[in-house]
């Protein structure tokens, strides 16, 4: 009965940012993964168009949903018991993939009937088959003392922290082909939570103004910077990457400004939808069937091919084709995440978590350590 109480109150309006955080990651991957090079073709609208999608709603995409997880952690309090609960969970969900993907991986490709394949099946966390997941649950083991450690320092500590990190990955990044050890890892992660618990403790709320300030300006200077690197590097396609990357990386100022302003735009959407928090539930799934590596070729090297569609189509069919085949991909992969989640409500979710209980409590026993309190 908690359960489904707690299901059914969760704020549909965060929620409905987790789905959107997810189409977003899927219409990147579409363009960024395609046999289309995007970043190729000459100069034109239509290739101007699809560029924007190359970089920033995957980027945009990523940060919300870290930032949603982020929001709540932050107040919690430390438990390494709780954190590595939630990573054995995550990590049932992540062999259920591993395994069903691997196989048809196994059956279409001969070649990939290895034992190093093998060992990625068996063990997709530590293997990093899926970088968010393995980021995340490296995250989830630290936070607890991350915790602790951002309240140790107080207000005036925890603030010289955010500059320390802003100046060093959101100024420094900003220089074309920086290699600052932040990226599609952990590392980002932390960084992002150390600013959201400071604006969380510390920070009076921005106002709904600012927050759509945030993000209107955000997407007018991506567009602009688009245009500009565009028209600068006719000719030297080679270096548009590099340039576009700067300002639109992962955990850029500009990604992440664009992303806390939505953020907190949907926090203000108070409403409740058990559709929407049911779809929002299988978000994740969908990340992780998309970005399998295998499915990723087959659904963006081969089945969506743009180039199948790019030089005989005007901007707003090849638009409309984008958003259709992204829609599409997200129900279908959405629906299938279902069929999972109903296999495990009739199997290991009756007593959700019960053999890490039992396995802790004897780890408890063995080692007084890692009792929370003594």
């Amino acid at each position: 009965m908690g359960v489904k109480k707690r299901f059914k109150n969760r704020e549909s309006g965060i929620e409905l940012l987790r789905i959107i955080a997810m189409l977003l990651i899927v219409l990147h991957h579409e363009v960024m993964h395609n046999a289309l090079p995007v970043l190729d073709q000459e100069l034109s609208v239509k290739k101007l168009t699809l560029q924007l999608f190359y970089f920033t709603p995957g980027k945009v995409g990523i940060a919300l949903f870290f930032i949603i997880s982020a929001w709540f952690v932050v107040d919690k309090t430390p438990s390494l018991r709780l954190s590595c609960r939630k990573v054995w969970i995550l990590e049932r969900e992540l062999l259920f993939w591993s395994l069903c993907l691997g196989a048809v991986t196994l059956y279409k490709v001969p070649e990939e009937r290895t034992i190093e394949s093998l060992w990625k099946i068996l063990f997709p966390l530590s293997r990093n088959t899926w970088w968010y997941a393995t980021s995340y649950a490296i995250f989830l083991f630290l936070s607890p003392f991350l915790v602790r450690g951002l309240r140790a320092l107080g207000k005036k500590y925890h603030g010289q922290c955010c500059l320390a990190m802003g100046f060093l990955w959101g100024v420094l990044t900003l220089i074309p082909n920086s290699n600052l050890e932040i990226s599609l890892n952990s590392m980002g992660f932390i960084y992002v939570f150390v600013l959201i618990a400071y604006y969380k403790w510390y920070m009076r709320p921005f106002q709904t103004v600012t927050a759509w300030k945030m993000f209107l300006i955000s997407i007018v200077v991506i567009f602009l910077w688009n245009v500009i690197v565009s028209f600068a590097t006719v000719g030297h396609s080679d270096r548009i990457y590099e340039y576009l990357l700067c300002l639109e990386r992962e955990w850029s100022v500009l990604s992440l400004a664009l992303s806390f302003g939505l953020f907190l735009l949907f926090c203000r959407l108070h409403f409740q939808s058990r559709i929407v928090n049911s779809c929002a539930a299988s978000t994740f799934g969908i990340y992780l069937i998309t970005e399998h590596y295998y499915v990723r070729g087959i659904l963006w090297q081969q089945w969506f091919n743009l180039s199948n569609w790019y030089n005989t189509y005007s901007v707003p069919v090849i638009l409309l084709i984008v958003f259709v085949i992204g829609i599409a991909v997200f129900v279908v992969t959405l629906i299938l995440d279902k069929v999972r989640a109903l296999l495990f409500k009739l199997t290991i979710d009756r007593n959700k978590g019960h053999w890490f209980d039992v396995l802790w409590d004897v780890a408890e026993r063995r080692f007084p350590i890692l009792k929370d309190k003594n």
